[in-house]
């Protein structure tokens, strides 16, 4: 999903789309949520999108295990502890379950105000 590039080879942005579950509604909006896993790379760095009536822009970006999501990257996902990401994640993947070794995206991004 890269970007297309302007007249001036600068890429452009978009507004992309970033579904999430109603759980995360008070978590996302009260900006202890600064990133989320996805099996797919959503969008680039500075692509925005919306949720819960809030505008987010995308801040980076990072290919990684979904085991070391859980390890070192627990609270920015939102969760208080590892096994709380692990049942999150379980929750929304319930066949896949957690397969330490799967290839992840990280999308952080911060609120636009």
């Amino acid at each position: 999903m890269d970007n297309t590039l302007d007249m001036f080879d600068r890429p452009v942005n978009k507004q992309i789309s970033m579904p999430f579950e109603f759980y995360w509604k008070h978590i996302l909006l009260s900006g202890r949520k600064t990133c989320t896993t996805r099996t797919a790379k959503y969008g680039n760095i500075g692509d925005t999108f919306n949720a819960f009536g809030a505008k987010f822009v995308i801040t980076d970006l990072k290919h990684t295990t979904l085991q070391n999501v859980k390890d070192n990257y627990y609270t920015k996902e939102g969760c208080a502890t590892p096994l709380v990401f692990e049942a999150a994640w379980c929750s929304v993947h319930p066949a896949a379950r957690l397969k330490p070794e799967l290839k992840v995206w990280l999308h952080f991004f911060e609120k636009v105000e």
